[in-house]
């Protein structure tokens, strides 16, 4: 599973609109999270200037 790295993350929603199981989540602190429905597909993680995502480890 993916994870987010807040730190790195420009919050631009790239991630979330590249996702296609949509499980990608602003939460209503601007952050974004990775849900539990995440099929490891790495579309978030291509599209991710920052490289703010990753696999988990």
């Amino acid at each position: 599973m993916y994870e987010i790295d807040q730190e790195k993350c420009k919050k631009d929603g790239d991630c979330a609109d590249a996702c296609p199981t949509a499980t990608i989540e602003k939460k209503d602190d601007g952050t974004f999270n990775v849900g539990d429905d995440c099929t490891d597909c790495g579309a978030c993680e291509s599209v991710c200037e920052t490289e703010a995502i990753h696999l988990a480890q």
